[in-house]
């Protein structure tokens, strides 16, 4: 080998170390973004398991809450699926809404309804003003998600959307502190 590669003129010499340098230069450019990738990886795993450590050193705080709140929680006053429609139908009364994007997730004990209630063109005040009358009727009654956006067609108005939900206790099941 040695012997061939003596044997080959200078332009062929320079051909082939310019490909080996090629060569070696795509190698090193996939390896970096290899590395790169596994850097944002690692990071984004390190912030998961910091956030469910902070969950986890938490849960006993969060477990007498959620005692406390079962406690306090009457089963006669939990809403269906329908009922959350129609009081957030009614709590929107005098707003330009659009109700849409209902869902139920069941449980054993519970099942949570959500539907997304989106406003268009109301001033602040309104939008306050709903956000109380929803949150009134805390704990079987709340808001999951709420966002908040001028109209770009209107100066002074707002544009939200609200996530709102209801815990039902299933038919049949009872309220385990």
């Amino acid at each position: 080998m040695k012997q061939r590669y003596q044997n080959i003129s200078v332009r062929e010499k320079t051909l082939l170390l310019g490909f080996l340098l090629l060569l070696t230069l795509f190698w090193g450019w996939s390896a970096a973004g290899r590395t790169v990738r596994l850097l944002h990886q690692s990071a984004r795993l390190n912030a998961e398991e910091a956030t469910q450590e902070l969950w986890l050193g938490q849960r006993a705080r969060i477990g007498t809450q959620a005692r406390h709140a079962a406690r306090h929680l009457e089963p006669g006053r939990t809403i269906d699926a329908t009922q959350l429609f129609s009081e957030v139908n009614k709590q929107a009364q005098g707003l330009n809404f659009d109700l849409g994007g209902q869902r139920t997730e069941q449980s054993s004990q519970f099942a949570v309804h959500v539907v997304q209630l989106t406003v268009r063109k109301a001033d602040l005040a309104a939008l306050v003003g709903l956000y109380d009358r929803l949150e009134a009727r805390a704990p079987y009654i709340g808001i999951e998600q709420c966002e908040f956006g001028a109209d770009r067609s209107e100066a002074g108005k707002l544009n939200a959307g609200f996530r709102v939900y209801a815990i039902q206790v299933q038919p049949g099941g009872t309220i385990k502190p």
